[in-house]
């Protein structure tokens, strides 16, 4: 596994494509696809280690957040999407792991302020 990658790869690789909100400002790569994080010169994708280490920890370290990788940005956006009300399901393809499992308990974190938010509802319901 090269030294870029701290985290396995899932074991199936499959060609779906994980819907994004449009997005505008993003020059246009020379491919049919669009990467998200390109070179300005050439418009081919930015190696992910290089990427990190020019761009996500200073962003970090300036937000005062000591550490930042990878996983740091994969946890937050499955707390996010559980805090937006996201089906599980949903989360898990928008995270392309093949078992939900895998979303539910690795990526996605215990959130006192949406456990209170679920109480508050089940109060709501009335017993017919």
């Amino acid at each position: 596994m090269p030294p870029n990658h701290l985290y396995p790869r899932p074991t199936r690789v499959t060609d779906s494509r994980v819907t994004t909100a449009p997005a505008t400002d993003l020059p246009e790569a020379k491919s049919s696809a669009r990467a998200v994080f390109q070179s300005v010169r050439t418009s081919k994708p930015i190696r992910d280690n290089n990427i990190l280490s020019r761009f996500i920890k200073p962003a970090g370290r300036e937000l005062g957040m000591p550490w930042v990788n990878w996983r740091t940005l994969r946890t937050s956006h499955a707390v996010w999407l559980k805090l937006a009300g996201a089906d599980p399901k949903d989360a898990q393809g928008q995270m392309r792991h093949s078992r939900i499992s895998t979303t539910m308990d690795i990526y996605t974190q215990f959130v006192p302020e949406s456990q209170a938010r679920v109480v508050e509802k089940l109060s709501t319901l009335r017993v017919q």
